[in-house]
């Protein structure tokens, strides 16, 4: 079956990015939530702050504020579906709490590159 990729609005500036495949008698074989947000800090700039998907070929999370690098979901006993249903459910409800961890563990990180970026270019 073909995927399916649609949008949750949380707020007006954090946004759950999905895309499900299911086979065909309709089990999920394949999934991708993506939450990303803005700041005001940073403008209309758009954050990636957590993922879980399947891609690589095995069920992994990607916690931005830590890094990019995928970290493997072990052995839980829940099907794709359930996990799923469960990431749509958790950041649904409790999406600021994951932006909360980006602002303080990585957006600082960011602004100051912003600033050492902005000090180079003025001193060319």
């Amino acid at each position: 079956m073909a995927n399916i990729e649609y949008k949750i609005k949380l707020s007006e500036v954090d946004i759950l990015d999905i895309t499900i495949s299911r086979n065909e008698v309709g089990e999920v074989t394949k999934f991708v939530v993506n939450y990303r947000a803005q700041f005001k800090e940073t403008g209309e700039r758009w954050y990636e702050i957590y993922r879980i998907d399947t891609c690589h070929e095995y069920l992994h999370e990607q916690k931005f504020w830590r890094g990019p690098e995928p970290i493997r979901i072990e052995g839980k006993e829940r099907t794709l579906e359930q996990v799923f249903d469960n990431a749509i459910d958790t950041l649904s409800s409790e999406y600021w709490k994951f932006k909360h961890l980006f602002r303080i563990l990585k957006l600082g990180e960011i602004l100051e590159s912003w600033k050492k970026e902005g000090q180079r270019k003025k001193g060319r």
